[in-house]
């Protein structure tokens, strides 16, 4: 069965109804688990971790107790805020009498007299690890504890197996759908489930859900050469009677004998019988396919096919018997009505009956063997995006060949639950029965009897019924199509053999799915972006707006939304609001002056927290810090460039006038700006002011009177530097310094 809620989206033209509500918790005491604990990976492979129930709990309990691990399943043990699925796979109960009121007690020889707890589910939440082999759980039921009662018990004379299990659901934040997400197969007491929450958004552009064949079991094909005290009309006989073929498995109970699909084999899944008063015969248990009744039980040659599983639409007929061509081929299951409150794997196909395998025989092992149904698969998110990816919850196609003995029935579709509190997008989704077995397919057709069959045909296998899908809205294309019935010989012959009926889907909304809330429904998340009217500030008492750009990134509303600033000297926050509707988002502002403080450290940082009340889970708060830098550090710093004017002299007495060009190549302001030049005789040593701003220059003068001494030395040689004072500091800046030449030119 597939069930898919979401808000807002295009649904394939199949029968659709609306499902009642199913009553949850009242908004006091709802509870969610731990939105988003396990990231935001691929999906593929095996997620869940399986765990067999034990014993029974019941509505309002708070501890679960749970079997080992299932060994295909992932390993990881529940701990403290993991979200778990609590599901009641079998518990049904049936007409058990050898008439056609078997099964449902209304003369179809199909279904049953109450469901019992078969199908219903909820969500918990783990308070911790398995102590003590029980799980001690936080549910949505009045008293906090479960909402329905769960049981497993072996098979009495009275009733089916009874079974339920407990699932580890991953929390997931973004994920993204990968290649072959997928479960461990039901093995009787756990498995079959392929179970995820997403408290964001599942990017399903490409990617794979597989669950087909996961449910119900099919009956295995066993061979048998007949026995005494049978009947051509027979409903039930005990797996011991030597005659007939095996009811599959359902929501009533296992069979004593299955067929594994992944090995091949015929396998017993019960050491005796455990659908009350035998496992063997056309009635169809619940939603499992009737076994074909032989109709020449002291030989067990008139071979008649199994069939097939239900779900959202009934299995089909088993196909009738080898030359009599009596129609007496396994009852499909039933189908069930989809409703929220419930999910059922796909019913496993009956066997066909057969007597020409065995040691020596000319049938492979697993002739005439039914197949499984599909699993369940159920996704709970905010939003799914894509249109690559698909889901499939099919039947498994019957044993395809048996030769001279009928051929086993197909298991039904099974459920997919995707809900969604946003959209979902056109992700393909099949929930579609499986094909039943054929019988001899590769012989030519034999020549009429005059018992009305014919000399090859025998009974070929039902097909599954389709599954059954929920959905909240429009989107995904959808198939419940049921499974077509095989055949027997080259004329491809149905021969009695019918096809599954077509599924079901039905409307649900996400607050109808049992239990705790999703993730997508308890996320909540908040983002904060800070800002600055300035970039920076360059001395005490310069203004400083804040801006605080608060955003609700979650699913939910926030009220009580505040943004804090603890930075001393910051003036009352304003905010726009205290509530944000979910995408909203809002500006709050603060202002701030500069001190001689930040002057002194040189900036400015400071940090805020933004946070809200959300209706239920726990309140998201976000931070965000800036750093304002300040005015750049004191570096005081002056060139000089001397010149002279002319450049030769070619005697004493002659005038040179030197230039000094000084600039403040530093970040400050530069007082009593002097030029030291010791050359002697050098007069009017002037400069035209004595501050200079940073990156200003000024030239300052003086003269020189050439001397004998200088046309005996040849030149003149003579060095100046220039300084100033810095603010705050009592050493002066000092320039490089700078010589310039005048040169002896007698010519």
């Amino acid at each position: 069965m597939l069930v898919v809620t979401l808000v807002g989206s295009a649904l394939s033209t199949v029968a659709v109804s609306t499902v009642a509500p199913v009553p949850i918790a009242s908004a006091a005491t709802l509870v969610c688990a731990t939105p988003g604990r396990d990231g935001s990976p691929t999906l593929s492979g095996v997620v869940n971790t399986y765990y067999p129930g034990v014993g029974t709990t019941g509505t309002n309990g708070t501890s679960v107790s749970v079997g080992a691990i299932n060994a295909n399943g992932a390993q990881t043990p529940i701990a403290a805020g993991d979200l778990l699925l609590v599901a009641q796979v079998q518990q049904a109960t049936i007409n058990a009498t050898n008439t056609s009121n078997y099964g449902a007690g209304n003369g179809t020889a199909t279904g049953v007299t109450a469901l019992g707890g078969s199908g219903t589910y909820e969500y918990v939440k783990a308070n911790g690890p398995v102590t003590g082999g029980a799980i001690s759980i936080t549910g949505a039921g009045p008293g906090g504890g479960l909402i329905n009662t769960y049981t497993t018990a072996p098979a009495t004379a009275t009733n089916g197996q009874q079974a339920f299990e407990v699932v580890r659901v991953p929390q997931y934040l973004n994920p993204t759908l990968g290649t072959g997400l997928t479960g461990a197969p039901w093995n009787g007491s756990s498995g079959g489930i392929v179970a995820i929450d997403v408290a964001g958004t599942l990017n399903a552009s490409s990617g794979s859900v597989v669950a087909d064949g996961l449910g119900f079991r099919g009956a295995g094909g066993v061979n048998l050469n007949g026995g005494t005290g049978g009947s051509a009309t027979d409903y039930v006989v005990p797996s011991t009677a030597g005659y007939d073929g095996s009811k599959g498995e359902g929501v009533a109970g296992t069979p004593r004998y299955l067929y594994n699909g992944t090995t091949g084999a015929v396998v017993q899944g019960t050491s005796t019988d455990s659908y009350p008063n035998g496992s063997f015969a056309r009635g169809a248990p619940g939603n499992a396919g009737g076994g074909g009744t032989d109709a020449d039980p002291v030989a067990n040659d008139q071979n008649t096919g199994g069939g097939g599983g239900g779900n959202g639409g009934a299995g089909g007929q088993g196909g009738n018997s080898w030359t009599s061509n009596v129609a007496s081929g396994g009852f499909g299951g039933s189908a069930f009505a989809p409703a929220a409150g419930s999910v059922f794997f796909g019913g496993g196909g009956g066997a066909g009956t057969q007597n020409n395998g065995g040691s020596g025989g000319v049938e492979p092992v697993g002739a005439s063997s039914g197949s499984a149904g599909g699993g369940s698969v159920l996704i709970r998110a905010g939003n799914v995006t894509g249109t690559g990816g698909t889901i499939s919850s099919n039947g498994a196609a019957a044993f395809n060949g048996t030769l001279n003995d009928g051929g086993g029935g197909a298991g039904a579709g099974g459920t997919v639950s995707l809900t969604a509190v946003g959209s979902l997008s056109a992700v393909g989704i099949t929930a579609d029965g499986g094909a039943g077995g054929d019988a001899w397919a590769s012989q030519i057709p034999g020549s009429a009897k005059a018992s009305g069959g014919y000399a090859n045909e025998h009974g070929p296998g039902g097909g599954g019924g389709g599954g059954a899908v929920l959905l909240s809205g429009t989107g995904p294309t959808v198939s419940v199509a049921g499974g077509a019935n095989g055949i027997t010989t080259t004329g491809n012959y149905p021969y009695g053999a019918t096809p599954g009926a077509t599924g079901a889907t039905a409307t649900v909304t996400p607050t109808q799915i049992p239990g705790i809330l999703s993730g997508a429904q308890c996320y909540s998340a908040i983002t904060l972006k800070k800002t600055a009217s300035v970039s920076s500030f360059t001395a005490a008492g310069q203004p400083i707006t804040y801006s605080y750009l608060v955003t609700n990134t979650g699913n939910l509303g926030l009220s009580g939304v505040t943004v804090t600033d603890p930075m001393k000297g910051l003036s009352a926050m304003s905010c726009p609001s205290t509530t944000l509707a979910a995408g909203g988002s809002e500006t709050c502002t603060a202002t701030y002056t500069t001190t001689t403080a930040d002057v002194t450290a040189d900036v400015v940082t400071n940090t805020a927290t933004a946070t809200g009340t959300p209706s239920v889970g726990t309140a998201p708060t976000a931070t965000a810090s800036l750093s304002i830098p300040g005015p750049a550090a004191p570096a005081p710093a002056l060139t000089i460039q001397k010149s002279a004017t002319p450049t030769t002299f070619s005697g004493a007495g002659q005038t040179i006038d030197y230039s000094y060009l000084v600039t403040n190549t530093g970040n400050v302001t530069l007082s009593n700006i002097a030029v030291n030049d010791t050359h002697p005789g050098l007069t009017g040593l002037n400069c035209p002011s004595s501050s200079l701003a940073p990156n200003a220059t000024e030239t300052c003068t003086a003269t020189y009177t050439t001397t004998a001494a200088d046309v005996t030395a040849g030149s003149i040689v003579n060095t100046a530097t220039a300084q100033g004072d810095a603010p705050g500091t009592t050493t002066p800046t000092v320039s490089p310094a700078s010589t310039a030449t005048v040169t002896l030119s007698l010519s």
